[in-house]
């Protein structure tokens, strides 16, 4: 059976080609957030991808963008997309800045789940800073007056330290009052403490916060110390992801270590969706999916599943679920691979999605075949589960390639 009888798809030009995107503008109607999925972190595809839904969706006026990335990095990457100041870019610990670190102890995760090829790296760094300074210049291209790209990141910081700089410069203007410099006394990390110790600590500063909440707005206002209240937190639960991940884990240590991190996505978005203007949030497929009980990393692994942030998601506003899905090619991992790509694995969906001949759009529908439990592209291996019940639109990719330094 073709892919034409089961349902019309749109053909997808080229990555400019908006043309397709007016073909679903109407599933864009009424929709608070727009999942924009991906089916592996580190692929070249997924950048013009981005680009393409971002520029459609920003010239319908949707102007909130979040991302898969820390809280304390992403708040640099939108300092650069409203100053144009590279510098900001340039302190991105995602992209290896490390000014931020502990000097007794490393700040970041480590261990075999975390390591990372340093080629791989700097390549991942060109394309995501190709990504955002096209950002910038679609932002700045915006008609006088109206909201320029807004950026967040929802996710832990897995490099934690920037989040104390962020505290550090939101209570600057205030340090003179007494509750505020008591704040910030506690603050300060202590040379030798263990990750546990560093932990304990904080959530003793996080008592302090509430114990005191009512002199430090009156010594600040109420944005700042809410600000500081969310950093905070972000931190705190940053380093407990961390200390598990650091610790080379069981698989049910760390699949727990996931269930917190999850948990962190969903009260950032809780706080994200109290601010007007509709969502455009980028992340990976596994975690931007409609339904979680339609995802499984490892098939013969159920307990490989947690409550996922797009299901959360879903069950709270209007959501369009857009997955990016490949049918052969090659990807970086940075983790395993020690050559510049790996290649994927294929699967049947890909070959049944790629008999079409080239790149489209396909609106998944309630149809025989992409509701039936099968296989599916995901980090260059495989998953499982139905897809029309995981999203609403495939955004199909014949060959997919690994990531480019220039």
């Amino acid at each position: 059976m073709s892919c034409a009888a089961v349902r019309p798809y749109i053909p997808v030009r080229s990555f400019t080609d908006d043309a397709a995107l007016k073909r679903i503008d109407h599933l864009f109607d009424g929709k608070r957030i727009i999942f924009l999925g991906e089916p592996a972190h580190y692929l070249h595809e997924k950048y013009p991808y981005r680009l393409l839904f971002i520029t459609h969706l920003f010239h319908r006026g949707i102007y909130r963008i979040g991302m898969e990335i820390g809280r304390s990095d992403a708040g640099r990457i939108d300092r650069y997309l409203e100053s144009g100041d590279e510098k900001w870019l340039e302190q991105v610990a995602l992209y290896g800045y490390r000014g931020d670190d502990r000097s007794d102890r490393p700040s970041s995760v480590s261990g075999r789940l975390f390591h990372r090829n340093a080629d791989g790296v700097a390549r991942f760094r060109a394309e995501e800073f190709r990504f955002f300074r096209a950002l910038r210049v679609l932002s700045e291209a915006r008609r006088r007056g109206s909201h320029r790209l807004q950026f967040f990141g929802y996710d832990v910081d897995v490099h934690s330290g920037g989040a104390y700089r962020d505290i550090r410069e939101l209570l600057s203007p205030f340090s003179a009052h007494s509750t505020i410099h008591e704040f910030e006394e506690r603050m300060r990390r202590v040379e030798g403490e263990s990750v546990a110790q560093e932990i304990d600590r904080l959530e003793r500063v996080r008592e302090y916060l509430n114990q005191n909440r009512a002199a430090l707005k009156g010594e600040s206002d109420v944005a700042t110390i809410r600000a500081v209240e969310s950093d905070l937190r972000c931190l705190t639960e940053s380093l407990a992801f961390t200390r598990v991940a650091n610790t080379n884990p069981t698989t049910p240590d760390l699949i727990e270590a996931f269930r917190i991190r999850e948990q962190t996505m969903f009260w950032q978005m809780d706080e994200a969706l109290e601010a007007r203007g509709d969502i455009v949030l980028m992340g990976h497929n596994s975690h931007l999916t409609r339904d979680d009980h339609q995802f499984s990393d490892i098939p013969s692994l159920l307990e490989w599943r947690w409550p996922r942030i797009g299901t959360y998601l879903a069950n709270k506003v209007p959501v369009l679920a857009i997955w990016m899905l490949y049918g052969s090619g090659a990807h970086s991992d940075l983790q395993l691979c020690k050559q510049e790509t790996c290649p994927v694995a294929e699967t049947e969906i890909g070959r049944y999605l790629g008999a079409v001949g080239y790149d489209f759009l396909l609106p998944t529908g309630r149809d025989d075949f992409l509701d039936r439990m099968q296989n599916y592209p995901i980090n260059g291996q495989v998953a499982r589960g139905r897809l029309s019940r995981a999203a609403d639109v495939i955004f199909f990719v014949r060959q997919v390639s690994g990531l480019r330094e220039n």
